[in-house]
């Protein structure tokens, strides 16, 4: 897997295979600890001896961690580790860095073609005692170097003062062998004394290692030989030998003494060389050296020591290492974790500039803006070097630091010793050709200017600052301001030390990790958990002892984040001294002491998934509230304020004293406008309102719209009809006929448009007849909330002929924009089709129209104001198509018209006309008296399920059942006193106090039966009582517009996503500065909380209003209560109309439905931008207006019935069929008598009226 797409094409198997997600550390933290070297999961024991490297090439830079673990795994399991890269990828640093900081020696071996087996094992070389003297040393000084690490880490005193004389001696020694070596280097040998001591030194560490007291790795065996080869020194190789011996080579001591072997540019050697250490590298493998001979007959076998390692760097531009060698070891190739980014970042120059300053950091560049212009000049070497085939690396920029500091300090001018090592380094790299343009780009975009490179200061101690304060933040230990500001010299660990104790949260946490580590018998060293990790749990997730510790452990550490948000809002509270929050502080004092309690006894709660899911709320809620007290408007305020209230009364059951408390002094706050919050309409919530648009652009656009259309298509039109300007608008409504008519008729007569407005009639009257059909059907929809896909398909086939159909009529195409809306959403639902808010507010929209179009007047309305019925001197105004029969008096008005020869095309014309429409409109359909108690039934259904969250369930599901028992008229009164004593049990207090007045006497009106003659009068009476109550219950507005509800709601949504992405921020600097230990679930679960509050975000950006005069809010609220007086004139003027004179209520009448049409009027100017507020409102006034219309005209035909001494109006309906049916049988039809046969198929037409 050498390439990114190699490597998520694992990850997708791997997924697809076990169903999750591999999780891969691409910055392991890096850990140093007396006993071990802790590299992201794998542990490394260390070696108390110091290592052969620099401590100058450490750089652990965050981009080569993940490749440091991937080693340190195959070092901590003992397998041969093969790391694959180019050259100056970081094959070599990585072993280096190990090696220092786990204490083992490194031996380094470059293989090249030359390479012989014996330059590994070894070979016969001739005798030389200055080397063997020299080994013997160097063994020694191992010995001693053990020794002493393991006594530093000792502490018994007897042992120390032992070893004071043999450090003394040694160092003695060395200073002996040190002066020879520079004097005579073969005296040495002649120097019995010297000889002595190592003799001495060796007894004494056979000695250490009979005692047993430290943890020494060296044997019995390692002493004699090393005794063996002192004695033969001393003994008989004083004089020089001509005889040949073995001399062990390089790997094969590395194997003895526990040693680590990097064999460099291992795939340059001659494979069969390689393949003869293949045995060394099986498991519990060894190598035989037949090179050597044979020791008692058998040959020589070494077995690895415990600690001897092997790697192999390999540079795959030259070739590969055999299979055999590759099968046997670990392959890891050098590649930066940027991989596991998406293509675009993982090539990013960002990515790379980070790393470089935190690499000339840590190179001690000095100066912030110096380490930026260093940085980017190298990341331009880089970029351009890609595009010439020329690798740009770490090595380069090495280089560069290492040859400006050696200027520097050589007394070299800044700018002069920045240029020239730039161009020396990356001239060389780069090449002249081809690279001197960009050296001299880089140097002069870069490197030039030398005022901005004196300032900045060291950015190292910067660093180490803010790793303190993110290690702070990660261990949600905030303290105030002041107290950090004070105690700038207090460690990491004091601090930590004296938080510990603060809260019983903390104890809690400490205690369960104690017990834990203890019942798991977990290494501290081996395996370091942070302090607020959960890896301990998962550990001890297979004991069943360590269930209640986990329980304990996991519900603390899931309080830490709820207290931190406590401990700064109530530091913020303390730290506030301004006086204008002084009316809050006793509130904010006892509901601090309820967060308090809280936090105390959360942990252990029986119900801690409830509770802290609403202290959480709580303790949100209070944040938002205090910043909108100290900063933000009056209305933000109260909304926070009341938000916070709301959230307080969840825990009511749970703490019922301190909720009481903090409950009382809210009510004793010095703010008038804080008390008294009305109840959210739930019928405006979810009983449906137009939406608006989300901006400014979106409702200017949408004005000037309306205005065009209103231009185009008047909602009310002018009183005359004379002349040919109304040819456009002729011709804008009609069909192809009713264009020709009005066109001929205004050629021959100039009087088309009056002609044709005349046949138009019928096509209004069948258009508001198919939207009493659709209205029917949506409304139960609505209220049996139906998810089926046939039930909304069947919409579509009653919505979509009915658009077309009303578009063809004179009716104005700005009021069936809820038709299109709704035909979208219908079509854009095909694969999940449900019934919510958005259907219901299309569906409002609709009724508003309806009732609408059908109070204007006849020129654009569908049955206008100016039909009027008469009883003796009276007019009454009502909608002429409820009681007037449309089609019949347009066509009668037609017969009855005397006309000149010369007009006869004309008035064919116009019969024409009529008959096409007459034949699209002679469908059936029920019968509108009928179809408006069904509706009015549906309706009120409706508004008492939109206020199920008041109910319980159980109670809900009871007014469920008695609606259909009533619907079913399987009870009479007592089902409906049922119902309506169940609708009283709702919390809404809006609900309850309309029981009485209107839920009551609608029922009754609704349900019970009554005869023919008072039909029209008890359906007038319900929608009265229909239109009172939704007013009423609508008409509860919040001090606070709902639009600015929703930006508040906004507000907060994007204030938790801010700092929700701040505090990813942080980590992913930390885990990149610092690393991480363990890649868990909870960055998992902080993307999931991210990803929700986005949801949550993309539903308020939809339900965002713009108000081009927010101002005009508070007038409206005034306008509404101010009508809600005149609102009860109706039900008044019903209860006493037998006692007054009909004239008096008829004048009564008359002006409450010029009041109410005012009032409506007043809205739709005055509050064009609150229409998702006004528009329920005029549909409530609408429904009472055709009440009161249809119970005046019910009165009306009682009162005609009763002077013509009829006792039903069912004989008067029997009269007129058996007539009807006369008529038929009675007219003889010819070819020459067409108004007869016409007369009849009006006659058909009508015969539902």
């Amino acid at each position: 897997m050498r390439t990114a797409t190699d490597r998520k094409v694992v990850l997708s198997i791997y997924k697809a295979i076990f169903d999750k997600t591999p999780s891969i550390n691409p910055y392991p933290r890096v850990q140093l600890n007396p006993g071990y070297l802790v590299v992201g999961t794998a542990a490394v024991k260390r070696n108390f001896t110091q290592s052969n490297i620099s401590s100058e090439q450490l750089k652990i830079l965050p981009e080569i961690r993940q490749n440091l673990e991937a080693v340190a795994h195959c070092v901590q399991n003992k397998w041969l580790c093969i790391l694959v890269g180019p050259s100056s990828s970081g094959k070599t640093s990585v072993i280096r860095i190990l090696a220092q900081l786990t204490g083992f020696p490194l031996n380094e071996l470059n293989l090249s073609s030359a390479t012989d087996s014996s330059d590994l094992l070894g070979c016969f070389e001739q005798y030389n005692a200055f080397r063997n003297f020299r080994m013997v040393v160097a063994r020694v000084q191992h010995l001693v170097d053990e020794y002493s690490s393991l006594l530093s880490q000792s502490s018994q005193v007897t042992l120390l003062s032992k070893s004071k004389s043999l450090v003394s001696s040694w160092l003695s020694f060395l200073y002996k062998i040190d002066s020879c070596l520079l004097e005579n280097p073969s005296s040495f040998l002649n120097d019995a004394d010297s000889l002595s001591k190592l003799t001495e030194i060796v007894e004494y560490m056979s000695k250490v290692l009979g005692e047993g007291f430290l943890p020494v790795s060296w044997s019995k065996r390692s002493l004699d030989q090393i005794t063996k080869t002192i004695v033969k020194l001393q003994s008989d190789e004083k004089k020089q030998s001509t005889k040949f011996e073995w001399v062990t080579g390089m790997l094969i001591k590395a194997i003895e003494n526990g040693e680590w072997v990097v064999l460099e540019n291992a795939n340059l050697c001659n494979p069969t060389v390689l393949d003869r250490i293949n045995s060394l590298v099986e498991p519990c493998g060894s190598i035989t050296i037949n090179e050597c001979g044979v020791i008692d007959g058998e040959p020589v076998t070494v077995t690895p020591h415990p600690n001897f390692r092997l790697f192999l760097s390999v540079n795959p531009k030259f070739g590969e290492v055999s299979r055999a060698m590759r099968n046997r070891g670990v392959e890891v190739f050098m590649m930066a974790p940027h991989w596991q980014l998406n293509e675009e970042a993982s090539n990013s120059d960002e990515l790379v500039l980070r790393g470089v300053e935190r690499f000339l950091a840590l190179s001690g560049i000095p100066g912030d803006k110096l380490v930026a212009s260093m940085a980017k000049a190298h990341v331009h070497a880089w970029r351009n070097g890609q595009t010439i085939g020329v690798r740009i690396t770490y090595l380069e920029l090495e280089q560069w630091v290492h040859l400006f500091q050696l200027l520097l300090m050589n007394g070299n001018q800044l700018l002069w010793s920045l240029q020239l090592s730039w161009e020396h380094i990356y001239l060389s790299s780069l090449g002249v050709t081809d690279g001197k343009d960009v050296v001299d780009l880089g140097r002069d975009t870069y490197l030039s200017d030398t005022e901005s490179f004196m300032g900045g200061g060291q950015p190292v101690p910067q660093i180490q600052e803010k790793l303190t304060m993110i290690r702070l933040q990660r261990s949600y230990c905030m303290l105030p301001t002041g107290q950090w500001n004070r105690q700038p010299k207090r460690t990491f660990n004091s601090i930590w030390c004296g938080l510990v104790g603060l809260h019983p949260i903390w104890s809690h946490i400490s205690r369960c990790r104690k017990n834990l580590k203890s019942l798991c018998k977990v290494d501290p060293d081996a395996v370091p958990i942070p302090m607020m990790s959960s890896k301990l749990i998962d550990i001890a997730a297979a004991d069943e002892q360590s269930k209640p510790l986990s329980k304990t452990l996991f519900e603390s550490l899931s309080s830490v984040g709820v207290l931190r948000l406590s401990s700064q809002q109530w530091v913020a509270e303390n730290n506030y001294n301004h006086t204008d929050v002084s009316s809050f502080i006793r509130f904010l004092d006892s509901l601090r002491v309820l967060e308090k309690k809280i936090l105390c006894e959360i942990v252990g709660s029986p119900s801690f998934p409830v509770l802290i899911q609403l202290y959480t709320e709580v303790i949100e809620k209070h944040s938002f509230f205090w910043s909108d007290l100290v900063s933000s408007s009056d209305e933000c305020k109260l909304f926070s304020f009341w938000s916070l209230i709301k959230a307080v009364k969840k825990l009511e059951n749970s703490f019922p004293e301190e909720v009481h408390v903090v409950l009382e002094e809210s009510k004793n706050i010095n703010n008038i406008a804080l008390h008294g919050e009305p109840e959210k309409s739930l019928l405006w919530a979810y009983g449906g309102h137009p939406s608006l648009p989300v901006s400014a652009e979106l409702y200017l656009k949408q004005q000037k719209f309306l205005q065009l259309c209103s231009t185009i298509w008047p909602l009310k039109s002018e009183s005359d009809g004379q002349g040919n300007d109304h040819l456009t608008k002729a011709i804008a409504f009609s069909g192809p006929e009713l264009c020709l008519l009005a066109l001929e008729e205004i050629v021959a007569t100039g009087f088309g448009f009056s002609s044709w407005m005349e046949i138009s009639s019928i096509a209004r009257s069948e258009s508001s007849s198919l939207d009493v059909d659709l209205l029917a059907v949506l409304q139960h929809l609505l209220v049996a909330r139906s998810t089926e896909h046939k039930d909304l398909l069947d919409v579509r086939n009653l919505l979509k002929p009915a658009l077309e159909y009303s578009l063809s009529s004179t009716r104005p195409p700005q009021t069936l924009v809820a038709h299109q809306k709704l035909l979208w959403a219908i079509d854009a639902r095909a694969s999940v089709l449900r019934v919510d808010t958005k259907i219901a507010g299309f569906v409002l929209e609709l009724w508003y129209w309806w009732h609408s179009v059908l109070w204007k007047n006849c020129q654009i309305g569908l049955m206008g104001l100016q039909s009027i019925s008469e009883i003796g001197n009276c007019r009454v105004m009502s909608p002429s198509m409820l009681i007037h029969p449309v089609k019949a008096a347009t066509i009668d008005h037609i017969l009855d018209t005397a006309f000149v020869v010369k007009d006869y095309p004309v008035q064919s014309m116009k019969f024409l006309s009529a008959s096409r429409v007459l034949w699209k409109s002679s469908q059936s359909y029920q019968e509108m008296p009928g179809s408006l108690l069904s509706i009015a039934r549906s309706l009120f259904q409706q508004m008492v399920y939109t206020h199920q969250k008041s109910y319980e369930p159980e109670v809900y599901a009871d007014i469920k059942s008695a609606f259909d028992a009533v619907e079913k008229k399987q009870t009479e009164m007592d089902g409906i006193k049922s119902l309506i004593s169940l609708i009283s049990l709702s919390s809404h207090q809006k609900m309850k106090s309309v029981t009485r007045s209107f839920v009551e006497p609608l029922a009754k009106h609704l349900y019970l039966e009554c005869s023919s003659n008072e039909f029209y009068s008890n359906l007038g009476l319900a929608w009265i009582y229909l239109g009172g109550m939704r007013f009423n219950l609508l008409n509860s507005l919040n001090v606070i517009d709902p639009a600015l509800k929703i930006t508040c709601k906004l507000a907060e949504v994007e204030e938790k996503i801010s700092s929700l992405k701040l505090n990813i921020e942080v980590r992913e600097e930390c885990e990149y500065l610092s690393g991480l230990l363990y890649t868990g679930d909870s960055d998992e679960r902080t993307e999931c909380r991210l990803s929700k509050l986005k949801t949550e975000r993309k539903k308020l950006r939809r339900k965002v209003i713009f108000r081009s005069d927010s101002n005009k809010y508070q007038n409206l609220r005034r306008a509404l209560d101010e009508f809600a007086g005149f609102l009860t004139r109706p039900i008044s003027l019903v209860k006493d109309i037998d006692k007054l004179d009909w004239n008096q209520v008829v004048e009564q009448v008359f002006n409450w439905q010029e009041t109410a049409t005012s009032f409506i009027d007043r809205l739709s100017s005055d509050y064009s931008e609150y229409v998702d507020i006004t528009q329920p409102i005029q549909v409530s006034v609408y429904e009472m207006k055709l009440g009161l219309s249809l119970f005046v005209s019910g009165t009306l035909l009682g009162k005609i019935l009763n002077r013509f001494d009829v006792d039903t109006v069912d004989s008067v309906m029997l009269l007129y069929v058996s007539v009807h049916e006369q008529l038929r049988n009675n007219v003889v039809l010819s070819s020459s008598d067409p108004y007869a046969a016409y007369y009849i198929f009006i006659c058909e037409s009508n015969s539902s009226i």
